[in-house]
Order: C-alpha cells, then structure tokens, then sequence
C-alpha cells in the first residue's frame, strides 16, 4: 500500500498533462499512488492517462462522465488507499520534492501541512505579470492559531494542491469536495478539514508547488452563475473556522473585508453581464445587497483602488445604478477604447 495517495483531476489539458504527471512520477518520494481522474476529456487526455498507467504501475487511470472538478476529486478520494492525500491539479507541476518535504513535515505534526507556491506561465516560466508569493514566518509563530492566522492572511491555505492531508480524518468526518459549486469548493474542503482539529497545522516555506496561470485566463472567463453562492458559503465558514481556533476577528479582518470586497465586485460583474431579464438581473444584485457579510464590507472594506463613482453607487446599494455602470463600463471597453 502506497503512503500517499496524489489525485489528479483531468479534463482536456493534452498540452500540459504529460508535464504533471512527469513531476508526479520523479518525485524522490516514491511510495505514492497516482490517481488520474479523466472526468470526460474530449481531447488526448485520457489517452494519455491511459499511456502512463501502462508504463508506471503506480498510475491508475480512471475514467468518467464529465461532472467537473469537484466529482473527479471525489471519485479519487473513494479510490485512494494511502494515508496521506495529496492534490495536483493537470495543468500544473511540482517539485521532485514536492511528496517527501510534505510527507515529513506532516509526520511531525500529524494533521497539516502545506507549502509555498509560484505561478508560472504556460511554458513553466515565473509569471512576471503576476506576483509570486512567497512568505516568510516572522516574529514568533508557534501555536496552531497563530500558524493558521499566518497562512490566512497570506491566501496559502485557500487551495488543496499545496497541501497534504491525512486520508482517515477525510473517511471519519464524511469531507467531500461540493459538487454544486463551480468555485471555492477547494476552499471549503481545507476549511471543513481544519475545522476537525485533529492535529496541529504546519508550514513549508519553499515554493514546491507550480500554478499555471494562462493570459486568457481569470477576469475573461465567464463568471458562474452560481458564483456568489460558493463565496458566501466559504466566507461564512472562515468565521466558523476562525473562532474554533481562538482567533480575534481583529487580527484577520482587513484580509476578510478584501475578499467579501472582491466576490461582491466579482458577482455583480458577472450578474450584470447575464442575459437575463434587467427585473431579474435587479433582484439578484439586491440579493447579494442584502447579506450581511456584503453590508460590513460596503462599510468597511478598503475602496481605495475602486473607482469613485463606482464606489458612491456601490454604498448606496443601488441595484439599478449598477447594472447602469457595468453596462456603460462594458460599451466603453469594447468599442472606445483601442
């Protein structure tokens, strides 16, 4: 039996999968089992998959009907016999080191482990549009609070692909990736997995984790309809998260008011830009208006970066002005400007 069990969910990546799964096989860690979960790839991906698990018996490629990110993930779990689990995402790649400083790291502290990161174009090279994390422990940092605080406030424990979990704490507690939710369903499984406390919480500063990150990607993607929904889901239970570990909501919330901040512009982008009915459309920015989380960030939040008007429209609540601004903002971007 394999320690670590590494799941890799594939859809149509024939570009970039050879990569992955090369950095999976080299790792210097070699007890481990790779999941490869072709969720319905209409490409060469999943003969690809097929074409490493004829050559390396710890590949298995496993094949499905497309349900999306969260149902391949899920698949992986109910197959996965390691110990410990792993995360890789089939457009990225990792360091040979990647398993064994993890594994290590996990061994000493038994729960929780996760590691720095650096964004990379799609020819693997550092993305110098974006910023590349890497974060330093300061000062003193040694209780499980004051480690999650840490890594909170610098968006590392966000994502599950940088970080190593214990397979029968996921089995007892029943923790599985929401299926309902195009976004932040990684989020809410680290959050749901952290909030068992079945052990103490580690960090690895070195960059061991390889996030592709395409030009096109992000902001031209179109946004989910169901987007603001998984955001509210996440960002309540990081309260919840919060609290079980003791931590003051002073510590933590500039960060929090920013990230409300940013699903609520993000939502009402992509509502906005929906062909649906303006009544509709009107109801559902009142909608996320309405919420409480919404509300303190409008009073909060920092808007320094948001532009004025947007910004008097935006704490007003005025559904209308919105749509008015979105649309305006949308006709000057596509036919004014070169």
């Amino acid at each position: 039996m394999a320690e670590i069990s590494i799941i890799v969910p594939v859809y149509n990546v024939e570009k970039y999968i050879r990569r992955c799964i090369d950095s999976l096989i080299a790792q210097t860690f070699k007890s481990i089992e790779i999941f490869l979960i072709d969720d319905g790839s209409t490409d060469n991906s999943g003969a690809i998959c097929d074409e490493y698990a004829l050559k390396d018996g710890r590949v298995k490629a496993i094949h499905k009907k497309n349900g999306g990110v969260s149902s391949a993930r899920n698949v992986g779990l109910d197959n996965a016999t390691g110990t410990y689990i792993m995360f890789c995402d089939s457009d990225d790649y990792v360091d040979p080191t990647w398993c064994e400083k993890l594994y290590n790291s996990i061994i000493k502290r038994g729960f929780y482990s996760a590691c720095g990161y650096a964004i990379v174009n799609g020819e693997g090279e550092m993305d110098l549009v974006g910023e590349t994390p890497h974060f330093r422990y300061t000062g003193s940092v040694s209780t499980d609070s004051e480690r999650l605080l840490f890594l909170y406030n610098h968006g590392l424990f966000r994502m599950i692909w940088n970080a190593i979990f214990k397979l029968s704490i996921i089995k007892t507690y029943g923790i599985r990736f929401r299926e309902e939710y195009s976004r932040c369903e990684d989020t809410l499984f680290a959050i749901e997995y952290l909030l068992t406390k079945e052990g103490n919480i580690d960090y690895i500063e070195e960059k061991l984790y390889f996030y592709t990150r395409e030009i096109a990607d992000s902001l031209t993607n179109r946004i989910p309809h169901n987007y603001w929904n998984g955001e509210l889901s996440w960002l309540r239970r990081i309260r919840t998260l919060m609290y079980a570990y003791d931590i003051d909501f002073i510590c933590y919330s500039n960060k929090y008011y920013s990230q409300v901040l940013y699903a609520v512009l993000t939502a009402l982008n992509g509502i906005t830009s929906e062909q649906e009915e303006l009544k509709t459309l009107l109801k559902r920015v009142k909608k996320v208006f309405r919420t409480p989380e919404c509300k303190d960030a409008l009073k909060n939040g920092d808007f320094s970066d948001i532009n004025t008007i947007y910004t008097v429209i935006l704490r007003m609540r005025s559904s209308f002005l919105v749509w008015i601004f979105h649309h305006i903002t949308r006709f000057k971007h596509r036919y004014l400007e070169p």
